[in-house]
């Protein structure tokens, strides 16, 4: 009896402490991804810019103005554990098409502060400081979102809490913390859900206060009638395109989805080419007057 006993308790303790590592590594990141992107390196005029959260972070970013003047301005968020400049490598050009683009780093992330990266629930809080420095910023604008992995998830959530908001641009967008996180340890590392996950899921609860789960984009999803064009990999592994359209099923309003051939995830941009920008230009220009 003693030794089945013993070996139950090292079992237990080492998917304990695994999962609290496992844990520990998505809330820290592997590192702070170098900003070596920035809006000069394409010519653009650009005004370095400061939020602050509601927790009292300052998240850093760029107003570039359009090269024409415009009133039609665009919140732009990025992908988790990367930067602004990692999508400015893709949006920039919309600057010519006769959009201002604001950028800004989410917690954690390039310029702005932070320790702690919460795969979008924390960083709800970061849209939310971010869409209010643009309505206060440029109130007579029409104001346009878009949003990449983590950044399409927050946006999502965002958007059923702050209106005015014409029309959104997701690109690979979670339905929830928690199937982000499972989704990208087996995709990541190969990790199957059981036994592992599920105590994963526990830690990251317990270091981040509070349920995830209650800003899932499938849980809010009533609440979204911003027009929104969701773009997926047909590759993609963790937001692949079923789940996505089981999110767009339910949506009310203006939605549409298009699946890019030979894309994974959050590689749209690369593998769609031109294309990728004149549907974008084409979709905010029908709907933001």
């Amino acid at each position: 009896m003693f030794p089945a006993l013993l070996a139950v308790f090292s079992l237990t303790s080492v998917l304990a402490g695994l999962s609290f590592f496992i844990a520990h590594r998505i809330l820290t990141g592997n590192r702070r991804v170098p900003l070596t992107v920035r809006p000069e390196d394409y010519g653009l005029a650009y005004e370095s810019v400061t939020c602050r959260t509601i927790d009292g972070l300052a998240l850093k970013g760029w107003f570039i103005p359009a090269t024409e003047p415009s009133s039609l301005t665009l919140l732009l968020l990025h992908g988790w554990s990367t930067n602004k400049g990692e999508i400015l490598r893709f949006t920039h050009s919309l600057a010519a098409r006769g959009f201002n683009l604001l950028y800004f780093d989410t917690r954690a992330c390039g310029e702005s502060e932070g320790t702690i990266l919460s795969v979008g629930y924390l960083e709800n809080r970061d849209f939310d400081a971010a869409a209010d420095f643009l309505k206060s910023r440029r109130p007579n604008d029409s104001h346009g979102v878009f949003g990449l992995s983590m950044g399409a998830m927050i946006s999502f959530c965002g958007l059923t809490r702050h209106g005015g908001f014409r029309a959104a641009v997701l690109e690979s967008p979670f339905r929830s913390h928690d199937l982000a996180v499972r989704h990208y340890l087996r995709a990541k590392y190969g990790i199957p859900y059981f036994p592992l996950i599920p105590l994963v899921l526990r830690w990251l609860k317990l270091r981040m206060g509070g349920d995830p789960e209650e800003f899932a984009p499938l849980r809010v999803a009533a609440k979204f009638e911003t027009p929104l064009l969701a773009i997926t990999g047909a590759d993609d592994r963790m937001s692949a395109p079923d789940m996505v359209d089981a999110l767009l099923g339910k949506l009310s309003g203006h939605k549409e989805h298009w699946v890019v051939p030979g894309a994974g995830h959050a590689q749209c941009a690369a593998t769609a080419g031109p294309e990728y920008t004149e549907r974008l230009v084409r979709f905010y220009h029908t709907h933001i007057p």
